[in-house]
């Protein structure tokens, strides 16, 4: 999402606003990313972040799901200017990088918040850099930070501990990480974010050694591009490319998934076997589809100014849901580029053999596995008018659109209200949000909190 804030900035549409992220406009990219299912806190509660003012930043608050309002026994804590967080995998405890400052990452560190007695340990882990991606290992132990500063780097944390036991400089973002589930290895996505005039960047997978991060094996994805990349006039870099793929580990398994961004391939690293495999994603064919394929060049989305996919796994990890947006970049008379958003609808996706099994029209940017995991959130995350929002509820068991929801954005938080109610977020403006509790059977408003330029609730990454 903030990679595509930074595309639209760099086409001066924004006119002078963002959407909803954090208010400064010095950050890091948002990454697709997938993590361990988490267990809700307890005491339950509905953890929010609001930003407070520009002396003090970000805060986080409890809230009180039944009722709304501002839980009594959790005073609010200060997150920073920006911040970037994780759940433990028992949902016990938050852990997030803490930025003093809105443009610039200096004397950063690691924060771990108890959630049980609301305490706070800063640790002496200092973070010179943007977070690009922050993991647990399955048991809680180990935790994993990639950063980007003026290079960008990758450090395993022992947690019990609170010390840093291996720390590695790297030659791209480190955008999407997963532990092994015995905890001993750490496998990885990497793509450098930057445009490059002299040379285009290969996005990596590589597997490491956790204890040590010493190289276990690597391969490069020359097939996906993930990034930004010079356009039809490389003196013009506001006519720049982004392409961003939806990347998504497998839940039981040593795989990861990409769904390429500038066509219709999936590619699947399996990291036990150390080997790679892609599929062009398409509907079942007759023979005569197959041999006019066959005949017929591979079509790339030259003319665009770019797409972003978004995915999720579903919960048997037999299909991805697919969604996303392609970006048009076009002067108009007078020289001003402006840019139209096509919609790519919801794609869904058998992932043992990229078969396409079916295509749903939606305006989706973005889409979520619900906390009961029976659905999905499909939310239209604002055109590029900044005119419309919303989601629609997809049930996964009739595999159909059973509610549209206008105007809130629903998250998936881990600690949620319980089966009665919904967790969502309501951007009117530049200036605004609101946090509201929606009632789950009528999809009314049950409560909200309105807050000055930004807040968001807290879900599992």
């Amino acid at each position: 999402m903030k990679r595509l804030i930074t595309f639209i900035l760099s086409v001066s549409l924004l006119v002078a606003c963002s959407a909803p992220s954090q208010p400064s406009e010095s950050q890091p990219p948002m990454a697709n990313t997938a993590a361990p299912q988490v267990v809700a806190p307890q005491p339950a509660m509905a953890l929010a972040s609001f930003w407070k003012d520009e002396a003090s930043g970000h805060w986080l608050k409890a809230i009180d799901p039944l009722t709304g309002e501002d839980s009594p026994e959790h005073a609010p804590l200060n997150l920073g200017k920006n911040y970037w967080y994780t759940f433990a995998p028992d949902g016990r405890t938050l852990t997030f990088v803490h930025y003093p400052y809105s443009d610039f990452y200096s004397r950063s560190t690691v924060r771990v918040l108890d959630l049980q007695t609301w305490q706070t340990v800063t640790t002496t882990i200092q973070v010179d850099g943007w977070a690009d991606s922050l993991t647990y290992s399955a048991d809680g132990r180990y935790l994993a930070l990639g950063y980007t500063g003026l290079n960008s780097h990758l450090m395993v944390i022992d947690m019990p501990e609170l010390q840093m036991i291996a720390q590695l400089d790297i030659p791209y973002a480190a955008r999407q990480m997963r532990f092994t589930p015995d905890g001993k290895q750490l496998m990885v996505y990497g793509a450098d974010n930057h445009l490059h005039e002299k040379h285009i960047s290969t996005p990596n997978v590589i597997l490491f050694n956790a204890a040590d991060l010493t190289t276990l094996w690597e391969q490069t994805l020359p097939a996906v591009q993930d990034g930004f990349y010079p356009g039809e006039d490389p003196q013009r870099p506001e006519l720049r490319l982004m392409w961003e793929p939806a990347v998504v580990f497998a839940r039981e398994a040593n795989r990861l998934y990409v769904v390429h961004a500038q066509e219709d391939r999936l590619t699947t690293i399996d990291f036990d076997q150390r080997a790679l495999q892609t599929h062009a994603i398409r509907p079942s064919q007759t023979w005569l589809d197959r041999w006019i394929e066959s005949t017929a060049q591979t079509a790339y989305a030259k003319e665009m100014g770019g797409t972003q996919k978004s995915a999720v796994l579903s919960p048997d990890g037999q299909t991805l849901y697919v969604v996303g947006n392609s970006y048009q970049p076009k002067p108009d008379a007078k020289g001003r580029l402006q840019v139209t958003a096509t919609s790519l609808g919801l794609q869904v996706v058998e992932v043992a053999t990229g078969r396409e099994v079916a295509t749903l029209a939606t305006e989706a940017t973005e889409v979520y596995l619900a906390p009961d995991q029976l659905a999905l959130y499909l939310v239209h995350w604002r055109n590029v008018n900044f005119d419309q929002q919303g989601t629609e509820i997809f049930d996964l068991a009739s595999q159909t659109i059973t509610r549209q929801i206008k105007d809130y954005i629903l998250k998936p938080a881990p600690s949620l209200a319980g089966p009665g109610a919904l967790l969502a977020g309501h951007y009117p403006d530049c200036n605004c949000a609101s946090l509201v509790i929606l009632d789950a059977q009528t999809g009314e408003v049950a409560h909200a909190q309105k807050y000055n330029l930004y807040a968001e609730w807290l879900m599992a990454k």
